[in-house]
């Protein structure tokens, strides 16, 4: 499911930045988004194939293993822990995820080589075009850290 919500909006980022500004899309992915899944009954692609397929721009792929503790898979199980602030658990994969993408992320090789990075959760869409280029203003006043603000209208 979320690699066709990724190639969905792919096309809008493309139309309304990348095709005016031509950085490269980083994608984090965990080793079974590689595997082969079956688009339709004569042709068998992967997802990283999927994605390609969907946007003119450049993709780099970076293949992310959950790295846990080996107490913490025998303490809790695929579940995780319970969340202190509900009464769910969550399975453990999401909690790699949310300390991969505040911290490890920024640690990674493929990041290492860019000043800035732009975070888009891969469900999101651009509905109209980003009218400067974010990453040329954060390196012209020599920002540590921006956000763009969306305002509807």
């Amino acid at each position: 499911k979320y690699a066709h919500e990724l190639a969905a909006t792919l096309p809008s980022l493309d139309r309304y930045f990348l095709d005016r500004h031509r950085y490269p899309i980083v994608i984090f992915h965990s080793p079974n988004f590689a595997r082969a899944e079956r688009c339709n009954a004569t042709h068998s692609a992967s997802y990283l194939d999927l994605i390609r397929a969907h946007t003119k721009s450049e993709v780099i792929f970076e293949e992310v293993s959950p790295d846990f503790r080996p107490e913490m898979r025998a303490k809790y199980g695929e579940r995780g822990p319970k969340s202190t602030c509900t009464y769910r658990k969550y399975p453990l994969g999401y909690y790699h995820m949310c300390r991969f993408f505040n911290y490890l992320m920024f640690h990674s090789q493929t990041l290492k080589q860019f000043e800035y990075v732009w975070r888009m959760d891969g469900n999101i869409a651009l509905s109209r075009p980003i009218t400067c280029d974010p990453f040329a203003v954060l390196r012209d006043t020599r920002a540590l850290y921006g956000f763009y603000r969306w305002d509807h209208q």
